[in-house]
């Protein structure tokens, strides 16, 4: 996925990974549909039952999202990526959803 050919509406992608809330979390799982399917509604619903805000999705792991329920392999190691490119400057306090998805700022 080329990440810089698409902007979020707005919501999460102006605000710090940190301040997300469930619902920016639950947005950022439905900009993954196409690599998920229909499998993005059950990872909504686990965000949605375990509260997972930004904060939370900043420091999770691997074996969080296994534990959380997502089983596949594939599916846990795409959200790891987005989350490290999320965290930006290692802490999830430097980069937005907008600076991962379009990192030149522009309107495409």
């Amino acid at each position: 996925m080329d990440f810089g050919t698409w902007k979020l509406s707005p919501g999460p992608s102006s605000r710090s990974l940190v301040d997300w809330t469930v619902e920016d979390v639950c947005e950022f799982l439905e900009s993954c549909r196409g690599k998920f399917g229909d499998r993005c509604d059950h990872y909504k619903s686990i965000v949605l039952e375990n509260d997972i805000d930004g904060e939370l999705l900043a420091d999770m792991t691997d074996e969080g999202l296994a534990q959380l329920g997502i089983q596949s392999f594939g599916h846990r190691a795409h959200i790891m990526k987005r989350i490290r490119a999320l965290r930006g400057n290692g802490n999830g306090n430097g980069s937005t959803m907008g600076s991962v998805l379009d990192p030149q700022g522009s309107n495409r």
